[in-house]
């Protein structure tokens, strides 16, 4: 979907308190209505690891597969199989936009062995920092609306609504949010 203040694609997860997964939706799911949306297309059973893994490549982009495997699989060694699978349901699960590109694109594709969202795959995390930083910037009007729609972002703690067992690597992130100023 277009967010009304970027107009960029954002996705809609009611599993992550900072980003906003819809894989190929156009409309405004309300928080809850992700799994009627992605039902079939992914197993129930691994829709946390393919939430937490957008969630992950949302706030770290650019990481490699040592990073993913530390950060979804803690404290476990990880077999090549394992992560390709989940990585390819991912982005089998998130799909491509109108002009056949992957929202999570092939890391063979990228050419660095780094794995990142497309451009199109926004968070609230990153929009909250675009448009706190331009209402900062602007002392005027637009300054002012830019921190008004940053405000409007915040919905509670971050990531709270989750799993503590779980998005260990967030906390840093998380700590930066809660800390940043309007």
């Amino acid at each position: 979907m277009a967010d009304p203040f970027t107009d960029q694609i954002r996705l809609v997860s009611e599993r992550c308190g900072t980003c906003d997964f819809r894989p190929g939706n156009r409309g405004n799911l309300t928080s809850g209505h992700l799994a009627a949306l992605i039902a079939g297309r992914i197993d129930s059973n691994r829709q946390s690891a393919a939430v937490e893994l957008v969630a992950y490549l949302a706030l770290n982009p650019g990481a490699d597969h040592h990073a993913i495997d530390d950060a979804l699989w803690p404290g476990r060694l990880v077999n090549k199989q394992m992560r390709n699978a989940t990585i390819s349901r991912t982005g089998s699960w998130l799909g491509k936009n109108e002009d056949g590109e992957a929202y999570f694109p092939r890391v063979q594709d990228a050419g660095d062995s780094r794995y990142r969202l497309a451009s199109a795959v926004r968070c609230d995390w990153r929009n909250f920092q675009h448009l706190a930083r331009t209402g900062l910037a602007r002392h005027d009007e637009d300054g002012e609306l830019a921190r008004r729609r940053a405000l409007g972002i915040v919905r509670g703690r971050p990531f709270a609504a989750i799993d503590p067992q779980r998005y260990a690597w967030a906390e840093p992130a998380v700590q930066e949010m809660v800390s940043a100023p309007p």
